[in-house]
């Protein structure tokens, strides 16, 4: 395990993101200053001007400003800037989008030390998610006894590489990655961008039976600013950033909750909760985004509209499977097979389950939402006739 893992910020276009990063992380609490690497994309635009805020940094420990000659793209650069774990034996890499928590080095430290010698742990996170990016609904991950929880999701907004965890990757990726087993990706994920790292990296994680570690609270936040992959500047995946940190409790792999790439339990962990469920072989897609994977007899567990079921269970529980776990027997929740699935389309119940708006809402949320609409279809019809 690396006793001081380096810093390394990957940078390409954005100036104001880089600088007010680099600021939070003058402001952090290291024990000794860690080696801050601030590794620049090649822009005809903004290299200079990233280069000479970088140079001008003051930091308290040992900095390195590396300029890269030609453009490596978003992947690549960030498959380079993980790489340098090799060098420094971990590196915890910080997008330029990204605030950090003053105590995030600590926590860091923290974790590598709980999940050292773990054979499941592929990477480590600094963020803590509140929405399933596949699903595009909130994320509530189950409350046990272990600090942590495993998800077969990369992180890419604060995320944590050693030596060997980045190692087991490279080798992965230079003998046995297929372009076409991008196919079992899940929906949703299957359409990133080719620029996407995290899409090698889950398939990675898939194939390998590996999962990246996540904390309850988070350590950093994205900003979510535009960039290469975000068009505007939107809060859906902020979070709550912690102000503090005390060490998070054991990592227990046998009560961590291991996740796939979609926010569904894996089977083999509900199995250990409900043995009632023994007698089937089930896949738990809740959200319908891996059915293209399945043959019509698979038995899926899942929230989709289904024309029969042999088991149903109620959505009154939070995050869903508590309902099944606690045996919470109601609409909602359906053990069926795939060819009685219905429709991949969110059932109303289910948004209502994930949105529970009250009635009496109404009364607050109407002006602004006529205030907004007034302002919208001007907008709209503008766009559409004086382009012309």
């Amino acid at each position: 395990m690396a006793n001081n893992p380096a810093l390394v910020v990957p940078a390409f276009n954005r100036p104001a993101s880089l600088s007010r990063l680099l600021d939070a992380l003058a402001k952090a609490h290291y024990d000794v200053p860690p080696v801050l690497i601030i590794s620049i994309d090649y822009s005809v635009d903004y290299t200079s001007v990233l280069q000479t805020l970088a140079q001008s940094f003051l930091w308290h420990g040992e900095k390195k400003v590396v300029v890269h000659q030609q453009n490596m793209g978003l992947k690549n650069h960030i498959l380079w800037c993980a790489s340098l774990s090799e060098q420094y034996g971990a590196v915890i890499v910080l997008e330029d989008d990204l605030m950090v928590s003053p105590w995030f080095y600590h926590y860091a430290l923290s974790a590598l030390e709980d999940t050292d010698g773990s054979e499941d742990v592929a990477g480590i996170s600094l963020y803590a998610p509140s929405f399933n990016e596949s699903a595009f609904l909130p994320f509530h991950p189950l409350m046990t006894g272990s600090g942590y929880y495993l998800m077969q999701l990369p992180c890419s907004w604060g995320q944590i590489w050693t030596r060997e965890q980045y190692r087991g990757f490279a080798q992965w990726y230079q003998t046995d990655f297929r372009e076409s087993d991008m196919d079992f990706l899940p929906d949703g994920i299957r359409e990133w961008s080719a620029q996407s790292w995290k899409k090698i990296f889950i398939l990675y994680l898939q194939q390998t039976r590996r999962f990246f570690a996540y904390p309850y609270t988070s350590f950093s936040q994205n900003m979510n600013e535009p960039g290469t992959h975000v068009r505007s500047c939107d809060k859906t995946f902020h979070n709550t950033l912690s102000l503090g940190f005390r060490p998070l409790g054991p990592f227990l792999p046998e009560q961590a909750p291991r996740y796939d790439a979609s926010g569904n339990l894996l089977p083999d962990y509900l199995l250990a909760h409900c043995p009632a469920l023994n007698d089937f072989r089930f896949e738990v897609d809740l959200y319908g985004k891996k059915l293209h994977n399945y043959d019509e007899d698979q038995w899926v567990l899942t929230c989709l509209p289904c024309e029969s079921y042999v088991w149903s269970f109620a959505l009154d529980l939070f995050p869903p499977e508590v309902n099944l776990m606690m045996g919470q027997e109601g609409i909602g929740l359906f053990l069926t097979r795939k060819r009685h699935i219905r429709s991949n389309s969110y059932p109303r119940e289910l948004i209502r389950y994930f949105y529970p708006v009250p009635g009496w809402y109404g009364a607050y949320f109407a002006p602004p939402i006529r205030e907004m609409l007034k302002s919208f279809f001007p907008r709209l019809l503008h766009k559409l006739f004086c382009r012309r």
